[in-house]
């Protein structure tokens, strides 16, 4: 069983939040989105430990890997995997609040949830207390696909692409790095307009309704400022 970890953010008051609600939740993300190409292909940048589990690029691998996971097998990699992913989640979390780059909006389920991202590109979505989801730019979708933990066992990446993806393996540049940055951004603040078109609820979040795209110079330091903040 995945040990799950949390993060304490502050914004209006100081909140512990809980990096996926349970085991089969966030086994299930890793799946669709850390071991489902051609998102795989960046997490490896952002997850230390992936290159040692897995080739990002190899769907068999993928497959196999994913497949032990629902079974109960090789369960000291997955909490490698889900420790390196609720990091990056963490970071861009708390990034995402510390820049206002997010936005609030009720849903049905959990009441208000949040939608926001962070320095490294990873979307983060989440509740009161809760990560509900962590994706790159690159996903398939937004969501994380329904299907039940029996079916998993034999479909254990249903969103598996059926087209070919080409296998590229990254290196870990700071282009690259950018890359990821710039493809998480975009998406949000696409959303965040597409969702929100009265300028009463632009307000909310001016950074995403009136800023335009963020040079990788305006990034770079934006990462330095980070990086000094957390020494």
């Amino acid at each position: 069983m995945i040990q799950l970890s949390s993060t304490t953010v502050a914004s209006d008051r100081t909140i512990q939040i809980l990096i996926f609600s349970n085991h089969e939740q966030a086994l299930a993300h890793i799946c669709d989105h850390v071991l489902t190409r051609k998102e795989s292909h960046y997490w490896l940048i952002l997850i230390p430990e992936y290159r040692r589990i897995v080739d990002p690029t190899e769907d068999r691998e993928l497959d196999d890997l994913a497949e032990a996971f629902w079974n109960g097998r090789k369960q000291d990699s997955l909490q490698k995997l889900y420790d390196g992913y609720a990091e990056a989640i963490a970071e861009d979390l708390q990034i995402a609040i510390h820049h206002s780059w997010y936005w609030e909006e009720q849903h049905h389920r959990d009441g208000t949830r949040c939608c926001g991202v962070g320095l490294s590109g990873v979307i983060v979505v989440w509740s009161k207390s809760l990560v509900v989801s962590g994706r790159l730019g690159f996903s398939i979708g937004k969501e994380t696909t329904m299907v039940s933990e029996h079916d998993r066992l034999s479909n254990p990446r249903p969103r598996r692409s059926s087209k070919p993806i080409p296998k590229v393996v990254l290196a870990d540049t700071e282009l690259n790095r950018y890359e990821i940055f710039f493809s998480g951004w975009q998406s949000v603040r696409n959303e965040f307009l597409a969702t929100f078109k009265e300028k009463e609820c632009r307000s909310k979040c001016r950074e995403l309704a009136d800023s335009g795209p963020i040079s990788i110079k305006r990034w770079r330091e934006l990462v330095s400022n980070s990086q000094h903040d957390s020494e």
